[in-house]
Parts: C-alpha cells; sequence; structure tokens
C-alpha cells in the first residue's frame, strides 16, 4: 500500500496525490490518502471528490502520519539543517519526506508499504502521467457550466489570469505584481491575433483595483474554488501565479500549443526551481522577461 498524507489546498492535494499515482504505475500498489490532516476549521480533502480510481481507498485515523506526529520536533529541525541526510536515512524504510526546494529520487524498496509526507512540488516526481492525471483529476459532478468550458478551450485566445491575493497580500508570498501582469498580458497580445483576459481570483475586488478594469474580464459570477478551476484549466493560454491553483490550471490544460506565462520566482527565499516546466516564459515582478 502506498499511504499519502493529503494536507493544504486542492492545489496541493493534487501535488501529492500525483506524485503517489506514479508510484502506484511503478510497484503497482494501490492508493490510500490519509486525510487526518483536515480537521476542524482546516481546509477540505477536495480531491476526494475528483474522478479517481476505485482503487484508491481513504484513511481518516492518521495510520501513514502517526509515526511522523510522535517524532514532529525531531523531524523539523533535521529536514532543516540537514535535509538529504534526513531523507537518506529514512528513505531505505520507505519514509519519505518532501524537503521543500530541491527534487529528490524517489526509489522505494520492493515489498514493502510507502508512505508520502509533504507536497512533492514538481513534475519531476510524475513524468509521463499527463493524459492519466488529466482524466482522473476532474470532478466527478462537473461545477461550471459545459457550454461556458467548451467555449473557452475552442477559443484559441482565450487567457487565464490567475491572481493569488487572499493570504498573499503582505506576506513573502506576494510576488506577482501588476506590472508583472500587464507585461505579461502586453506578451500575449505579442503572440495571439486576439487574446481575451479572464481574471480569477480569491479577492476579486483587490484584483480589479490592481489592474483596473480595461481589457480584462474579471469571473466574478463563480460559486466555488471548484468552479473557477475547471473554467481555469479549459483556458488555452495561462498567465501564472505562484500558486499551486494555478500551476495544476495549465499543467491539467490539453491544448498542445498553450502558451504560459510565470513569474521568475516562486518564493523570496527559497529555491523552487523544480516546480517549473520547459516552455514557460518567465517575467520577473518588474515585468522583464527572463
Amino acid at each position: 500500500m502506498i499511504y499519502v498524507s493529503l494536507m493544504g489546498g486542492l492545489g496541493n492535494q493534487m501535488f501529492q496525490y500525483a506524485c503517489a499515482r506514479k508510484l502506484s504505475q511503478r510497484t503497482g500498489m494501490d492508493i490510500k490518502l490519509d486525510v487526518s490532516w483536515f480537521g476542524s476549521g482546516r481546509r477540505r480533502p477536495e480531491l476526494l471528490g475528483f474522478c479517481l480510481p476505485e482503487s484508491v481507498g481513504t484513511d481518516d485515523e492518521g495510520v501513514s502520519s502517526a509515526w511522523d506526529r510522535s517524532r514532529s520536533a525531531l523531524l523539523k529541525a533535521a529536514t532543516k539543517y540537514a535535509p538529504e541526510r534526513t531523507f537518506r536515512r529514512y528513505a531505505p524504510k520507505n519514509r519519505f519526506y518532501w524537503l521543500g526546494e530541491r527534487y529528490l529520487p524517489l526509489d522505494p524498496a520492493p515489498g514493502k508499504d510507502i508512505y508520502l509526507q509533504g507536497y512533492w512540488q514538481s513534475e519531476k516526481y510524475f513524468e509521463g502521467m499527463e493524459d492519466v492525471l488529466r482524466a482522473e483529476l476532474r470532478p466527478r459532478t462537473p461545477q461550471a457550466d459545459p457550454s461556458r468550458t467548451a467555449a473557452l478551450a475552442s477559443d484559441a485566445g482565450s487567457v487565464c489570469v490567475h491572481m493569488r491575493l487572499g493570504d498573499y497580500v503582505g506576506t513573502d508570498g506576494q510576488i506577482c505584481t501588476p506590472e508583472y501582469y500587464r507585461s505579461a498580458a502586453e506578451y500575449m497580445r505579442s503572440r495571439l491575433s486576439d487574446p481575451r483576459f479572464y481574471v480569477f481570483s480569491d479577492s476579486i475586488g483587490l484584483a480589479k483595483e490592481l489592474l483596473g478594469e480595461s481589457g480584462f474580464t474579471f469571473v466574478d459570477d463563480t460559486s466555488s474554488a471548484l468552479e473557477d478551476f475547471e473554467l481555469m484549466r479549459a483556458c488555452r493560454n495561462h498567465i501564472m501565479s505562484n500558486s499551486t491553483f494555478s500551476w495544476w490550471a495549465q499543467y491539467l490544460c490539453d491544448a498542445p500549443d498553450r502558451i504560459a506565462v510565470a513569474p521568475s520566482r516562486w518564493h523570496t527565499s527559497k529555491d523552487f526551481s523544480d516546480i517549473y516546466r520547459p516552455g514557460w516564459v518567465l517575467m520577473d515582478p518588474s515585468g522583464r522577461a527572463e
């Protein structure tokens, strides 16, 4: 069995599942999703509403994370000061901890259960899984109007502009500036004959203040983040924020000729270079292409 701890928002949950799904394909082992992190007042395990295989089970008792909780202080210190040494120490026991920045290969010992703890924010953990994940990482019950998603998917000029604001404002997560978005829009205009920009945000009012309303369509008539996500992934092109929600919208988009613009830094102080995909156009906070 592959036990994977689900935690965080939907974007993080998809990274966790994708990593486990690749290991499942390699080993033939089933997946069990540990949802014990989701307590009162926390986010919801929205991934459970997706088209996952029937063989994927859930565990709300924390079987996979109990071992970690009992050693949480030690592990936090160890992964901070000796990350690779910690990874190598526990890897032979098939307990893998995401170190937060660089990709490290997962090579589980055969015949033993596998435990995954962390966010696994790199496509390198699930290379070659695009078709499988596009089929499975969609809600069993569509949230968006199918005619609306079809219109976006058929429009070569549709551009998803994702602005993660909310909990990022005033923190080191606030990397994407109005200059970044405006320059990214200008780049799209130089590449697309008739671009149409659809702005999605967790704070649509603030997004309007930052960008101004001219030239952008602000999507403010949706009722859930899942509905936003379905519309975002339907767009043919993407101006991303430094957000895993944004990352997955462009990854799951099935337009082969899509253009993706992303911030050249994902975090102010940490190296998240392994989260970037080939072919992305990178721009710094001032809007300068790199």
